[in-house]
């Protein structure tokens, strides 16, 4: 989607439904809207799998920034990264280094259920290498 209305609501309920039906895959945001988001994520995205069985998937993810320090004010400086890992049904991740986002990112896509992939804002203004090809780092093992 590109340049939707500011509705987190909304633009997380789309695209957990694009992503049911084959057509999507990411959705981006400050971590600070997350709340916005929550009812969407944890009651609908979250828990398809579990409630259907096995039969749902939700192959999303949902990119936001993270991290506080970078003088963003009050409604782009919260560290709301905890939160979401209490969530039954959601895989959390946040890159320590680029080849680490590059491979994390080729992992959440792949993924079938909701990934939210936190971007560590201070990763932005470093310099690095990112590995050609892009390997997948997988979820869950570092």
């Amino acid at each position: 989607m590109i340049n939707t209305p500011i509705s987190e609501a909304a633009i997380t309920g789309v695209a957990i439904g694009a992503a049911q039906s084959g057509c999507g895959r990411c959705s981006r945001s400050f971590i600070d809207f997350i709340t916005l988001r929550s009812d969407q994520l944890v009651n609908a995205a979250a828990k398809a799998h579990f409630m259907s069985g096995g039969q749902l998937t939700v192959p999303m993810v949902l990119r936001t920034q993270g991290g506080a320090g970078q003088r963003g004010a009050a409604q782009h400086s919260q560290s709301l990264e905890s939160w979401l890992t209490h969530v039954p049904g959601l895989k959390v991740v946040m890159p320590e280094s680029r080849g680490d986002a590059a491979g994390l990112l080729v992992s959440a896509i792949a993924d079938l259920n909701p990934v939210v992939f936190i971007e560590n804002k201070t990763l932005y203004f470093r310099k690095g290498d990112v590995p050609e090809p892009r390997e997948p780092v997988p979820i869950g093992e570092r």
